[in-house]
């Protein structure tokens, strides 16, 4: 089941990702820093519309919930893992390793790196896995994973709104642990608010909740709230910042951020055809590829000082190239499954 509104979201999510990770949001730079946060519905969103997607899939029909499980667990393992191992030997690939395998080989300088893995593996075993290594933005695919695990437990075994109330605690103690670490209420467990189940369970139980409970709302109402949320989150952030020197881009979520979120979500689903006029569907089915390579891209472009000085012509010049990569690999029969879940 595929809703137009909803694939118009991913992709300009999925775009929102990128402008957090390459729009220039330096202490001084007032624009960038806003954009940064603005940006920050998107990953809650991604989490929500999985978690309303998995329970459509599997709620009516219990006796095949396990084997979809099963396979949409593998996808996430497969993916993850590949790219793990893709950005983990990616330093071979830049130029300042191109000396090295010069003077001692390709295969040495590979047994080298190895032992590097094998040793950030060994000293951080559970933060390196959750926090996607090499690739820190690989961290969402086990964080789905464990949330998803979470919400078929609850359909299961039929517990949906007892695994949504402890969803909502994890979610505080991903606050306490990530956004608010360095305050009096702050709690350190060395794997950050944003890994593991912590942050992503609340909100995919959310997108459950929203498909078994619609919620019949006005796009008016959804987007007074959407705007109220993001005002909240705009504010809570800059706040965070001045009181305990929280840099305001690695601020990713707080007590607001689901205020903000689900307001948007809830204003596409007053609006099914939204995006329907640009065609933005239609590259909703990209979006986990892009989410995947584009760090690539961004390496890549860093490396050989080849990124662009301009904000918005990063942003268009990574989202182009990710699609098109994206858009070339997913019809390559052997490779698609690279980009694909």
């Amino acid at each position: 089941m595929r809703l137009i509104s909803i694939d118009a979201l991913r992709f300009v999510a999925i775009v929102a990702v990128i402008v957090i990770h390459v729009y220039p949001a330096g202490d001084d730079e007032l624009v960038g820093q806003v954009l940064n946060q603005l940006a920050r519905f998107a990953v809650p969103c991604f989490f929500v519309v999985a978690g309303y997607f998995f329970f459509k899939k599997t709620a009516d029909d219990k006796s095949s919930s396990f084997s979809y499980f099963i396979k949409y667990g593998v996808k996430i393992v497969y993916i993850y893992l590949i790219w793990y191992i893709i950005f983990a030997y990616l330093p071979l690939l830049l130029p300042d390793k191109w000396g090295d395998i010069e003077q001692y080989g390709f295969f040495v300088e590979f047994l080298n790196e190895s032992k590097h893995i094998a040793n950030e593996l060994k000293s951080h075993l559970l933060y390196y896995l959750l926090a996607g290594g090499r690739a820190d933005h690989l961290w969402f695919l086990p964080s789905l994973g464990m949330g998803i695990f979470l919400l078929y437990l609850a359909i299961y075994f039929d517990f949906l709104l007892l695994g949504s109330v402890l969803s909502f605690a994890l979610y505080v103690l991903a606050i306490l642990m990530g956004p608010y670490a360095n305050s009096s209420i702050g709690v350190d467990l060395s794997i950050g608010g944003r890994n593991g189940p912590f942050f992503s369970s609340f909100y995919v139980f959310t997108g459950a909740l929203l498909a078994k409970y619609p919620i019949n709302i006005t796009k008016n109402k959804s987007l007074i709230i959407a705007l109220v949320g993001m005002v909240l989150h705009l504010f809570e952030s800059f706040y965070l910042g001045s009181v305990y020197d929280l840099p305001i881009r690695s601020h990713n979520f707080g007590f607001a951020t689901p205020i903000f979120s689900i307001g948007i979500i809830l204003y596409v689903f007053a609006k099914p055809s939204l995006g329907s006029a640009l065609k933005l569907d239609l590259l909703g089915k990209y979006v986990m590829g892009i989410y995947v390579s584009h760090y690539l891209f961004i390496t890549l472009l860093y490396a050989t000082h080849s990124m662009p000085s301009s904000g918005l012509i990063r942003v268009a010049l990574i989202t182009l190239i990710s699609l098109g990569f994206v858009m070339v690999v997913s019809r390559i029969p052997l490779a698609r499954y690279l980009v694909k879940i």
